[in-house]
């Protein structure tokens, strides 16, 4: 009686545990019809981004928004922590950013950015905060505004100069309190790079707890430097492999690259 009582359990334990791998396979499935389906395509630029889970679904975000012919606005954005909760915020943020750009015709970084804070301060989104930055390229004025809300750095390569350049954020994360965002601009030129990311690219690890890190990130870029921004992605993550091995993927990993062509 008692093992027909132990099967008993098992089997519903393993029917409750397929019926939640089942939900969490919807879920992975409805989250990655929030990406872009196709990369937006521009006369002088290249787009790409590449998206990631550590586990079956993720907090990391990036949306692309093709305004006009010449226009384009978009984010990358990372959520704290992982899993479900996580993945109901981005669901959010996807939702209040594309209202905010699509309906409301706000194509300013930093006033995107405002507005999706203000709405989440009104949420109760369980002590969460978002990591992001927002972005507007202008292919006729060749320029690139951005709006950090204390993300990673916006990574620059600059052909002209033959360098890198880093812009971080001295702004407050998103959902926590008030803040008043700005925007920064840089002219975007051919052959120029402009790299979004999200912290999990730079905090890969090794099983020994070696980290990726700024240094190697940006090894794999000018590395990659000739390539289109696809090629370049897949490159930067497949160096990313290459470097972390067998180890288990710790956190999402995102990559967004905008790349000068003409």
């Amino acid at each position: 009686m008692s093992i027909a009582v132990q099967n008993i359990d098992y089997f519903k334990n393993e029917i409750e545990r397929q019926k939640e791998e089942e939900q969490l396979k919807i879920a992975a499935s409805i989250q990655a019809g929030l990406f872009p389906q196709e990369m937006p395509n521009f006369e002088k630029v290249s787009v790409s981004g590449y998206n990631v889970p550590a586990k079956v679904i993720g907090g990391d975000y990036y949306d692309l928004l093709k305004i006009s012919d010449n226009e384009l606005i978009g984010i990358v954005a990372d959520v704290s922590g992982k899993g479900i909760p996580a993945s109901l915020l981005v669901s959010m943020v996807r939702t209040i950013f594309r209202m905010i750009v699509e309906e409301l015709k706000e194509f300013s970084p930093e006033i995107i950015l405002n507005r999706i804070n203000a709405v989440l301060l009104k949420e109760n989104i369980g002590g969460r905060f978002i990591t992001a930055i927002c972005f507007a390229y202008n292919q006729e004025k060749e320029t690139l505004e951005f709006s950090s809300a204390g993300h990673d750095p916006l990574i620059f390569y600059n052909n002209k100069k033959n360098s890198f350049e880093k812009y971080g954020s001295d702004s407050l994360v998103l959902g926590v309190m008030e803040e008043t965002y700005t925007k920064k601009e840089i002219k975007f030129l051919k052959d120029d790079i402009a790299i979004f990311y999200t912290d999990g690219v730079v905090e890969a690890r090794k099983e020994n707890g070696e980290f990726y890190e700024v240094e190697k990130f940006l090894k794999s870029i000018e590395n990659k430097k000739e390539c289109n921004a696809k090629e370049m992605v897949e490159g930067i993550y497949r160096d990313i492999k290459i470097f972390t091995e067998e180890a288990k993927q710790n956190d999402d990993i995102t990559i967004l690259v905008i790349k000068g062509e003409n």
